[in-house]
């Protein structure tokens, strides 16, 4: 619902909240999850929370006003991000991401997993996975067999923590802390290409891109806006 909004708050786990008067948003409910919320994604009344060290959490949130957990997955390194498509999640950790089956809530199983990438945010589009990695930039991955992603392209190897990705038609947009917005073509995902740049003033620390605008925040500096070029 658009009335609500879920939040991933650290020890405190899953809070939801009624934002119908945004002026005064008033709690619903909450899930103490027994790891560290940092990320959550909510869809068809299922909540994915990366809780850290406790791995990849599912919660029916059918009845915001009450979560319920339906099952959880283990990881060997605390979890992040997490985006889901179809009976898939694609989890991000700190050693690289990885495929979960959560088709059955109550057991999700492993699939596979794409290793020895330090990976903080990830979006898939198609069979195509984009990762950003840290300090290592941009992984382009082919995710059509599930149990075994393969790379397809790399772009960058030097960034000061890459990460707040958005992929928009054939255009991924992420941060890279000091050195700012990057914009890198993905027409060809073999063959990423620098689309365009931006040096923040300060370091970038969230993104959002909608309807042609770049917002980031910056670190201590408040927010900048920037209104991107057709075609980036």
């Amino acid at each position: 619902m658009d009335s609500l909004a879920y939040l991933a708050v650290g020890a405190a786990g899953l809070l939801v909240l009624d934002v119908t008067d945004p002026r005064q948003p008033t709690r619903l409910g909450g899930f103490n999850s027994p790891g560290s919320a940092g990320y959550v994604h909510v869809v068809d009344n299922r909540a994915y929370v990366g809780d850290g060290t406790a791995g990849l959490l599912i919660l029916d949130v059918s009845d915001p006003a009450n979560p319920v957990r339906l099952g959880s997955h283990a990881t060997s390194d605390p979890a992040g991000r997490a985006q889901v498509v179809g009976d898939l999640a694609y989890v991000v950790t700190g050693k690289g991401l990885l495929i979960v089956d959560v088709a059955n809530p109550s057991n999700p199983v492993r699939l596979g997993s794409f290793s020895g990438i330090r990976s903080t945010d990830v979006q898939v589009v198609g069979r195509v996975a984009y990762v950003t990695d840290g300090s290592g930039g941009l992984w382009v991955l082919d995710v059509n067999d599930p149990a075994s992603p393969q790379m397809l392209s790399r772009y960058g190897s030097d960034f000061d923590f890459a990460w707040g990705l958005q992929v928009t038609s054939n255009l991924a947009y992420f941060i890279a802390g000091d050195r700012g917005l990057f914009v890198v073509d993905l027409s060809d995902p073999q063959l990423p290409i620098t689309s365009g740049r931006y040096n923040t003033d300060g370091f970038a620390s969230r993104l959002k891109v909608d309807s042609g605008v770049a917002y980031i925040a910056i670190a201590g500096g408040g927010l900048q806006t920037l209104v991107l070029r057709e075609g980036v």
